[in-house]
């Protein structure tokens, strides 16, 4: 089981970035949670098991409600980039090869 770095605070609202800005986004929320049922980080692709903690979005997107899960390395990459511990290349680097990673084994 995946458990959290960073004080569960650190968690609280912890935007995660999107390269798509057309879209509205309106009462975002995030906050870290254990998962009760499998599931993918949005971000990576990376599985989430049930009874693992992942940073949990919800909010409404262009009117439509939406609830995403990110994988607990996705949320302390970005802690770790905001707090300064890596820079941008680092941040970049470690979130392809996880993407690398499981696009690799989605393919098999």
């Amino acid at each position: 089981m995946k458990t959290n770095k960073y004080p569960i605070a650190e968690y609280d609202d912890l935007e995660m970035p999107s390269d798509d800005m057309d879209t509205d986004i309106r009462n975002w929320h995030s906050h870290l949670v254990k998962v009760r049922k499998d599931t993918e980080c949005v971000y990576c692709g990376a599985p989430i098991s049930k009874g693992d903690f992942a940073l949990s979005e919800r909010g409404f997107c262009d009117g439509e409600p939406f609830l995403i899960h990110d994988c607990i390395d996705c949320a302390d990459d970005l802690i770790a980039f905001y707090n300064e511990e890596i820079d941008s290349e680092e941040y970049c680097r470690r979130w392809e090869t996880r993407h690398k990673k499981y696009a690799e084994q989605d393919r098999r």
